[in-house]
């Protein structure tokens, strides 16, 4: 550490301590600044960046107690540690001291030796301060970036569970409507196109998607190549997770259309919806990832598959729920593995 980077407030009414105790500190190679009031003092502080601030109890106008109180109500000096110079040492004194917010004391009438350890001590303590301060801002830089991120990746609700516990149990919903999407022809387009082109084409869509589903009270679970499945009723209930996810429908349909009047690549995509029960919770242990299973699941992807391009196909659970609402085709019937014959229905609109 080197003491001539170091600055040193000296308050005093005492010219001949202000003085001595001047020349000692310089002479260590110490920057100094006298002042001889309260006023002053404070003055001087608002003015400069100080390390520490030798002050003196005993002044007339201002006392060093009340020149300390109101130091340690103004933000940009309150952390500038402060030694008192005294010639009182009752003990009341002393705690009156520290309790205007004080560091430490030195007797007056001082040595050089003391002097020069005390202020040693506080200049060194003023360091790790600063640093630990330091430490600190990036800490909670990091963790706020943590936190960001698990906001990011998984459900608002199982990104605190985690954060808290470490853990999220997994968990039945038993009202919640899910929309699968998928690219029609993606494969044989994917041929011909380099891969950092493709890559910004999912990449621009499925951001798009995601803003729509999002403003519908939806969220993205997952993609998986040109695939996308979304959710709503998940990780909170929501009373109009049917509407909210037809309407998100509706949105990324309009999207796309718009999409390929502007754009030199031109998509068509097949869309299945659906409602009923899933199991939402976090896959893996080192890998956290959030995921949602069940019969409702997939339900949604053989509708997805069986889904005319650039229509909104959906199951008759969900045409039930809102056949007050919208305008519905009845559509052909479909045979899924697993799950018979189910009856579908395109949206009129």
């Amino acid at each position: 550490m080197e003491n001539k980077e170091k600055y040193i407030l000296i308050v005093d009414d005492n010219t001949t301590t202000l003085q001595f105790a001047g020349k000692i500190l310089k002479n260590e190679g110490f920057q100094i600044s006298l002042a001889k009031d309260g006023e002053s003092a404070i003055s001087l502080l608002k003015e400069n960046n100080f390390d520490l601030v030798l002050l003196d109890i005993m002044m007339p106008g201002i006392n060093g107690i009340e020149v300390c109180k109101k130091i340690k109500t103004i933000d940009t000096i309150k952390d500038t540690p402060i030694v008192f110079l005294t010639a009182k040492t009752q003990p009341e004194d002393l705690v009156e001291g520290f309790g205007a917010g004080g560091n430490d004391y030195i007797t007056k009438p001082f040595n050089k030796e003391e002097l020069l350890a005390r202020v040693l001590t506080h200049i060194e303590l003023g360091v790790v301060r600063k640093q630990l301060s330091e430490s600190i801002v990036k800490l909670k830089n990091a963790n706020e970036k943590i936190v960001n991120l698990f906001h990011n990746i998984f459900p608002i609700k199982i990104a605190e569970d985690l954060l808290r516990t470490g853990f999220s149990l997994p968990k039945t919903y038993n009202n919640v409507s899910l929309i699968a999407v998928d690219i029609v022809d993606f494969t044989e387009k994917a041929r011909v196109m380099q891969n950092a082109e493709l890559f910004e084409e999912l990449n621009s869509i499925f951001a798009e998607f995601d803003s729509i589903v999002e403003k519908h009270e939806a969220i993205r679970i997952k993609t998986s190549g040109d695939g996308y499945l979304a959710v709503c009723g998940i990780p909170e209930e929501n009373a109009n997770h049917a509407s909210n996810i037809v309407n998100s429908a509706i949105e990324i349909h309009s999207f796309i259309k718009n999409r390929n009047l502007k754009s030199g690549n031109k998509w068509e995509i097949r869309m299945g919806l659906h409602t009923g029960q899933v199991i939402g919770g976090i896959v893996g242990n080192n890998r956290f990832v959030f995921d949602i299973f069940g019969n409702a699941v997939n339900i949604v992807f053989r509708l997805e598959k069986s889904a005319e391009p650039m229509k909104i196909f959906l199951s008759e659970d969900l045409y039930q729920i809102l056949k007050p609402q919208f305008n519905f085709i009845e559509s052909k019937e479909i045979n899924t593995k697993g799950y018979g014959k189910i009856k579908t229905y395109l949206l009129n609109y």
